[in-house]
Protein backbone atom coordinates (compact mmCIF):
# COMPACT_ATOMS: atom_id res chain seq x y z
CA UNK A 1 0.00 0.00 0.00
CA UNK A 2 2.98 2.56 1.26
CA UNK A 3 4.54 2.00 -2.57
CA UNK A 4 1.24 2.80 -4.26
CA UNK A 5 0.93 5.77 -2.28
CA UNK A 6 4.14 7.10 -2.91
CA UNK A 7 3.71 5.98 -6.90
CA UNK A 8 0.97 8.40 -6.97
CA UNK A 9 2.84 10.86 -5.23
CA UNK A 10 5.66 10.65 -7.79
CA UNK A 11 3.04 11.14 -10.62
CA UNK A 12 1.48 13.63 -9.74
CA UNK A 13 4.77 15.79 -8.93
CA UNK A 14 5.05 15.71 -12.81
CA UNK A 15 8.68 15.15 -13.39
CA UNK A 16 8.93 10.65 -12.66
CA UNK A 17 10.99 8.00 -12.83
CA UNK A 18 11.53 5.75 -15.86
CA UNK A 19 9.41 2.82 -14.11
CA UNK A 20 6.62 5.53 -13.49
CA UNK A 21 6.90 7.31 -17.12
CA UNK A 22 9.85 10.28 -16.59
CA UNK A 23 10.24 9.73 -20.20
CA UNK A 24 6.88 10.64 -21.68
CA UNK A 25 7.24 10.24 -25.62
CA UNK A 26 4.57 11.15 -28.07
CA UNK A 27 5.21 9.03 -31.69
CA UNK A 28 4.46 10.63 -35.11
CA UNK A 29 4.60 9.99 -38.71
CA UNK A 30 4.13 13.62 -39.65
CA UNK A 31 5.58 16.83 -37.86
CA UNK A 32 2.90 19.83 -37.61
CA UNK A 33 4.90 22.59 -36.26
CA UNK A 34 2.40 24.23 -35.05
CA UNK A 35 1.47 27.95 -36.01
CA UNK A 36 4.91 28.01 -37.99
CA UNK A 37 5.88 30.84 -39.26
CA UNK A 38 9.40 30.37 -40.51
CA UNK A 39 9.35 30.10 -44.37
CA UNK A 40 9.67 26.38 -45.64
CA UNK A 41 12.56 27.61 -47.47
CA UNK A 42 14.47 27.86 -44.08
CA UNK A 43 13.63 24.75 -42.56
CA UNK A 44 15.31 21.01 -42.80
CA UNK A 45 14.30 17.97 -41.71
CA UNK A 46 16.93 15.79 -41.00
CA UNK A 47 17.59 12.26 -39.59
CA UNK A 48 20.98 12.21 -37.56
CA UNK A 49 22.46 8.52 -37.03
CA UNK A 50 23.74 7.85 -33.33
CA UNK A 51 27.06 5.69 -32.77
CA UNK A 52 24.91 2.97 -31.34
CA UNK A 53 23.07 2.90 -34.40
CA UNK A 54 19.49 5.11 -33.61
CA UNK A 55 17.98 7.28 -36.04
CA UNK A 56 16.97 10.67 -34.71
CA UNK A 57 14.61 12.61 -36.02
CA UNK A 58 15.83 16.47 -36.01
CA UNK A 59 14.89 19.92 -37.62
CA UNK A 60 17.13 22.86 -38.39
CA UNK A 61 15.54 26.38 -39.31
CA UNK A 62 18.00 28.54 -40.94
CA UNK A 63 18.42 32.32 -41.30
CA UNK A 64 18.78 34.03 -44.48
CA UNK A 65 22.79 34.71 -44.08
CA UNK A 66 23.22 31.51 -40.89
CA UNK A 67 27.15 31.43 -41.20
CA UNK A 68 26.66 35.06 -39.83
CA UNK A 69 24.02 33.84 -36.89
CA UNK A 70 24.41 32.08 -33.67
CA UNK A 71 23.23 28.76 -33.13
CA UNK A 72 21.14 27.53 -30.71
CA UNK A 73 21.18 23.58 -30.46
CA UNK A 74 17.67 22.52 -28.17
CA UNK A 75 16.90 19.98 -25.99
CA UNK A 76 13.33 19.62 -25.35
CA UNK A 77 11.43 18.61 -22.24
CA UNK A 78 10.03 15.13 -20.82
CA UNK A 79 6.98 15.23 -23.19
CA UNK A 80 5.35 15.18 -26.70
CA UNK A 81 7.68 15.49 -29.05
CA UNK A 82 9.24 18.43 -31.31
CA UNK A 83 5.80 19.82 -32.26
CA UNK A 84 5.68 20.32 -28.78
CA UNK A 85 8.73 22.74 -28.18
CA UNK A 86 8.13 24.22 -31.53
CA UNK A 87 7.07 27.49 -29.96
CA UNK A 88 10.79 27.50 -28.27
CA UNK A 89 11.95 27.43 -31.99
CA UNK A 90 9.87 29.97 -33.67
CA UNK A 91 11.09 32.47 -30.59
CA UNK A 92 14.80 31.92 -31.11
CA UNK A 93 14.40 32.00 -34.83
CA UNK A 94 12.66 34.90 -34.35
CA UNK A 95 15.66 36.53 -32.66
CA UNK A 96 18.17 35.97 -35.03
CA UNK A 97 19.47 32.36 -34.10
CA UNK A 98 19.54 29.79 -36.47
CA UNK A 99 18.01 26.70 -33.91
CA UNK A 100 18.78 22.57 -34.43
CA UNK A 101 16.07 20.73 -32.20
CA UNK A 102 16.10 16.80 -32.02
CA UNK A 103 13.73 14.48 -30.67
CA UNK A 104 15.33 11.89 -28.31
CA UNK A 105 15.31 8.46 -29.11
CA UNK A 106 11.44 7.13 -29.04
CA UNK A 107 10.39 10.55 -29.41
CA UNK A 108 8.63 11.85 -32.67
CA UNK A 109 10.48 9.99 -35.69
CA UNK A 110 12.64 8.91 -33.96
CA UNK A 111 14.08 5.31 -33.69
CA UNK A 112 14.80 3.62 -29.99
CA UNK A 113 13.23 3.87 -26.36
CA UNK A 114 14.73 6.73 -24.21
CA UNK A 115 16.98 6.57 -21.62
CA UNK A 116 19.34 8.74 -19.71
CA UNK A 117 22.32 7.30 -21.13
CA UNK A 118 20.66 7.49 -24.79
CA UNK A 119 19.80 10.84 -24.38
CA UNK A 120 23.27 11.88 -23.44
CA UNK A 121 24.49 9.89 -26.73
CA UNK A 122 21.52 11.48 -28.71
CA UNK A 123 22.97 15.48 -27.32
CA UNK A 124 26.36 14.52 -28.68
CA UNK A 125 24.85 13.23 -31.83
CA UNK A 126 22.97 16.61 -32.17
CA UNK A 127 25.67 19.18 -30.99
CA UNK A 128 28.46 17.46 -33.49
CA UNK A 129 26.08 17.80 -36.30
CA UNK A 130 25.37 21.61 -35.86
CA UNK A 131 29.63 21.94 -35.20
CA UNK A 132 30.28 20.00 -38.51
CA UNK A 133 27.87 21.74 -40.64
CA UNK A 134 29.72 24.23 -43.07
CA UNK A 135 26.95 26.65 -43.34
CA UNK A 136 26.84 27.39 -38.97
CA UNK A 137 29.45 28.66 -37.36
CA UNK A 138 30.92 26.31 -35.17
CA UNK A 139 32.67 28.62 -33.12
CA UNK A 140 28.89 30.28 -31.95
CA UNK A 141 26.96 27.04 -30.55
CA UNK A 142 24.92 27.88 -27.27
CA UNK A 143 23.47 24.70 -25.51
CA UNK A 144 19.70 25.70 -24.82
CA UNK A 145 17.92 22.96 -22.26
CA UNK A 146 14.43 23.25 -20.79
CA UNK A 147 13.27 21.04 -17.94
CA UNK A 148 14.20 17.15 -18.18
CA UNK A 149 16.54 18.61 -21.08
CA UNK A 150 18.43 20.59 -18.45
CA UNK A 151 19.52 17.50 -17.36
CA UNK A 152 20.62 16.66 -20.66
CA UNK A 153 22.51 19.63 -21.37
CA UNK A 154 24.04 20.05 -18.73
CA UNK A 155 25.69 16.65 -19.55
CA UNK A 156 26.40 17.71 -22.84
CA UNK A 157 28.23 21.13 -21.64
CA UNK A 158 30.72 19.41 -19.07
CA UNK A 159 32.70 18.70 -22.77
CA UNK A 160 30.85 20.41 -25.88
CA UNK A 161 33.21 23.09 -26.64
CA UNK A 162 29.83 25.79 -27.07
CA UNK A 163 29.86 29.44 -26.35
CA UNK A 164 27.25 29.18 -23.64
CA UNK A 165 24.62 26.90 -21.72
CA UNK A 166 21.05 28.42 -21.52
CA UNK A 167 19.07 26.49 -18.36
CA UNK A 168 15.58 27.16 -18.57
CA UNK A 169 13.51 25.56 -15.77
CA UNK A 170 16.31 23.00 -14.71
CA UNK A 171 15.86 20.60 -11.38
CA UNK A 172 18.83 19.76 -9.34
CA UNK A 173 19.06 15.78 -10.21
CA UNK A 174 15.92 13.16 -10.58
CA UNK A 175 17.09 12.04 -7.80
CA UNK A 176 15.98 14.77 -6.17
CA UNK A 177 12.59 15.12 -7.85
CA UNK A 178 11.59 11.93 -6.64
CA UNK A 179 12.72 12.34 -3.05
CA UNK A 180 10.84 15.68 -2.82
CA UNK A 181 7.92 13.99 -4.18
CA UNK A 182 7.93 11.38 -1.55
CA UNK A 183 5.88 11.76 1.61
CA UNK A 184 7.50 9.11 2.93
CA UNK A 185 10.82 10.08 2.20
CA UNK A 186 11.54 6.91 0.12
CA UNK A 187 14.98 6.30 -1.32
CA UNK A 188 15.02 7.83 -4.89
CA UNK A 189 16.46 4.16 -5.82
CA UNK A 190 13.63 2.43 -4.94
CA UNK A 191 12.17 3.65 -7.86
CA UNK A 192 14.46 4.75 -10.87
CA UNK A 193 18.34 4.75 -11.80
CA UNK A 194 18.39 8.05 -13.62
CA UNK A 195 20.21 10.55 -11.89
CA UNK A 196 20.33 13.98 -14.29
CA UNK A 197 22.45 15.17 -11.73
CA UNK A 198 22.74 18.77 -12.71
CA UNK A 199 23.75 20.26 -9.28
CA UNK A 200 26.37 17.55 -9.42
CA UNK A 201 28.18 18.52 -12.37
CA UNK A 202 27.52 22.15 -13.17
CA UNK A 203 30.47 23.38 -11.40
CA UNK A 204 32.55 21.83 -13.89
CA UNK A 205 30.98 23.65 -16.31
CA UNK A 206 33.49 26.30 -17.89
CA UNK A 207 31.07 27.85 -20.37
CA UNK A 208 29.17 31.07 -19.22
CA UNK A 209 25.73 30.33 -18.16
CA UNK A 210 22.00 30.98 -18.07
CA UNK A 211 19.43 29.95 -15.51
CA UNK A 212 16.08 31.02 -15.80
CA UNK A 213 12.83 29.80 -13.69
CA UNK A 214 9.45 30.76 -12.84
CA UNK A 215 8.71 32.19 -9.41
CA UNK A 216 5.04 30.38 -9.95
CA UNK A 217 6.72 26.75 -10.85
CA UNK A 218 4.82 24.00 -8.99
CA UNK A 219 6.38 21.01 -11.31
CA UNK A 220 10.13 21.92 -10.36
CA UNK A 221 10.57 24.15 -7.57
CA UNK A 222 12.53 27.10 -7.85
CA UNK A 223 14.46 26.56 -5.56
CA UNK A 224 16.24 24.03 -7.73
CA UNK A 225 16.85 26.67 -9.98
CA UNK A 226 18.33 28.52 -7.33
CA UNK A 227 20.73 25.90 -6.32
CA UNK A 228 21.45 25.47 -9.74
CA UNK A 229 22.96 28.74 -10.35
CA UNK A 230 24.44 28.77 -6.96
CA UNK A 231 26.80 26.27 -7.90
CA UNK A 232 27.45 27.26 -11.25
CA UNK A 233 30.82 28.96 -12.25
CA UNK A 234 31.22 32.58 -13.26
CA UNK A 235 30.31 34.57 -15.67
CA UNK A 236 26.44 33.78 -14.99
CA UNK A 237 23.59 34.99 -14.99
CA UNK A 238 20.27 34.20 -13.05
CA UNK A 239 16.56 35.32 -14.86
CA UNK A 240 13.57 34.93 -12.25
CA UNK A 241 10.81 34.84 -14.16
CA UNK A 242 7.93 36.27 -11.98
CA UNK A 243 4.91 34.54 -11.80
CA UNK A 244 5.52 31.90 -14.71
CA UNK A 245 4.95 28.46 -13.74
CA UNK A 246 6.24 25.40 -15.55
CA UNK A 247 5.12 25.66 -18.73
CA UNK A 248 4.91 29.99 -19.16
CA UNK A 249 9.00 31.01 -18.60
CA UNK A 250 9.15 31.74 -22.71
CA UNK A 251 6.41 33.02 -23.07
CA UNK A 252 6.36 35.74 -19.97
CA UNK A 253 10.33 36.01 -19.59
CA UNK A 254 11.87 34.58 -23.38
CA UNK A 255 13.22 38.01 -24.32
CA UNK A 256 15.09 38.60 -20.82
CA UNK A 257 16.78 34.96 -20.93
CA UNK A 258 17.52 35.44 -24.69
CA UNK A 259 18.87 38.93 -24.00
CA UNK A 260 20.67 37.41 -20.89
CA UNK A 261 21.73 34.62 -23.15
CA UNK A 262 23.25 37.46 -26.17
CA UNK A 263 25.69 38.86 -23.03
CA UNK A 264 26.86 35.36 -21.76
CA UNK A 265 27.43 34.67 -25.84
CA UNK A 266 29.27 38.39 -25.70
CA UNK A 267 31.52 37.63 -22.55
CA UNK A 268 32.54 34.53 -24.22
CA UNK A 269 33.29 36.14 -27.67
CA UNK A 270 37.75 35.69 -28.31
Amino acid sequence: MRGTLVAAAVLASGCISDNFGIFIPATTDRYELPDNHIPAARLEEQTLATSDGEALAAILALQAAPAAAPTVVFLHGQGGNIDDAWAWVMRLWDRGYNVEIVDYRGYGKSTGEPTEAGLYLDADTLFADAAADARLDAARLVIWGYSLGTGVASHLAVGAPARALVLEAPFTSMTDMVEQSSPYSIPAAWYTDTELDTLGRVGDIAMPIVVAHGSADRRIPYWMGERVYAAARDPKRFVRVEGAGHGGVLKRGGDAIIAAARDMDAAAAP
